[in-house]
């Protein structure tokens, strides 16, 4: 029976290609993103936005449901923001913690 992995931020980048290689080593792998979309990729991929624990709660209780269990999570969704700490919005600021802080939180609470 293969390991069940969770890898967030999958839809592309090194999510994508972690998942891909993964799936190909032989583990049943999930990727999410906040859009469902399963476009030729090696692996399954389930809606989650780590910034909403409704979305995250379904998306991990789907999987738990279709595979009796979740061995192990990558926590790899996040986004970034480019400039001067003086010139960036709060409001930027605010959208980075709860991605990239909270959102990790939230999946490994799940």
């Amino acid at each position: 029976m293969s390991k069940v992995i969770l890898i967030t931020g999958a839809s592309s980048g090194l999510g994508q290609a972690l998942a891909e290689q993964l799936s190909e080593m032989g583990y049943q792998v999930y990727g999410t993103s906040r859009k469902h979309q399963d476009d030729g990729l090696s692996f399954k991929m389930v809606a989650m936005d780590v910034r909403d624990e409704a979305s995250v709660h379904r998306a991990i209780a789907f999987i738990i449901d279709k595979e009796g269990r979740l061995d192990a999570v990558i926590n790899n969704a996040g986004i970034g923001i480019a400039g001067p700490l003086e010139q960036l919005r709060m409001d930027n600021i605010e959208q980075v913690l709860d991605t990239n802080v909270k959102g990790t939180v939230r999946v490994i609470q799940a």
